[in-house]
């Protein structure tokens, strides 16, 4: 049976409602989100602080500091980590692969693209 909305009308996008409104869930977009090419050397710009990240052997996301921490490049990083998926309590919408939690570090200003100069 298909869920109503509050007209009492049929969703026909087995979506969630929230306020009225149909919500996709989130494998949906993720799945439909083009994934970010990284290439190239990365430099690591808090070394530190990825040093303590990757000697937190309580948190499974240890595995990619330490994988950052080995390589120069996004290749070499991708290849090292490969298809690792590690859950993590702090992040509750699903399983975190390497390639996201370089994302974050990018974001964080950790890792940043590797300048000739």
């Amino acid at each position: 049976m298909r869920p109503q909305n509050r007209s009492g009308a049929t969703d026909q996008t087995n979506g969630v409602h929230f306020r009225g409104v149909s919500v996709v869930s989130l494998e949906t977009i993720r799945m439909s989100r083009p994934k970010k090419i990284l290439t190239g050397r990365y430099s690591r710009i808090n070394e530190v602080f990825l040093r303590v990240r990757a000697g937190r052997h309580a948190d499974s996301r240890h595995v990619f500091y330490v994988a950052m921490l080995a390589n120069d490049t996004y290749e070499a990083y991708e290849a090292a980590i490969q298809d690792i998926e590690v859950s993590a309590p702090t992040y509750r919408t699903g399983p975190i692969n390497g390639h996201m939690e370089m994302l974050y570090a990018r974001r964080n200003g950790w890792i940043v693209d590797y300048e000739d100069g």
